[in-house]
């Protein structure tokens, strides 16, 4: 009994260190604790293995909402004669990456605090949206 309490202590450390801002290095930081821990016990393992490709996905999703916001804001800096529906648009596609960045950190915030959750009472972490890159 002790073991497995102690499984799903550690199984909740790589959500938990993604609270922590490190920014980029947070995917280091989880794909560091898979490599070690994943020996130790598999539900360890697909606990941070399921962070590590969370935290990939959105990098990869955060990405493209930045390069939404960068495309308008070179569109409509290096084009200022532009008429006024096309700068509404471009409003509208500045708008929806602003959107796109705040729900993928109230997504992020949302499926953690699950994932953290779920491992300690000893149950699998499933992300929904999360490209699996480490298998």
């Amino acid at each position: 009994m002790g073991d497995e309490n102690k499984d799903r202590d550690l199984a909740s450390i790589p959500h938990v260190l993604t609270f922590v801002p490190l920014g980029p290095f947070n995917i280091l930081v989880s794909l560091i604790y898979w490599l070690i821990m994943r020996e130790r016990s598999p539900f360890i393992e697909q606990h941070a293995r399921s962070n590590v490709n969370l935290l990939l996905s959105m990098y990869l999703y955060g990405l493209i909402g930045f390069a939404i916001l960068f495309m308008v804001y070179l569109i409509l800096s290096f084009f200022p004669e532009i008429e006024a529906p096309v700068i509404l648009f471009g409003f509208g596609l500045y708008l929806f990456g602003f959107l796109f960045i705040l729900l993928q950190i109230l997504y992020m915030l949302i499926t953690l605090t699950i994932a953290i959750v779920r491992a300690l009472l000893g149950k699998e972490a499933r992300y929904p949206l999360t490209i699996k890159f480490v298998k």
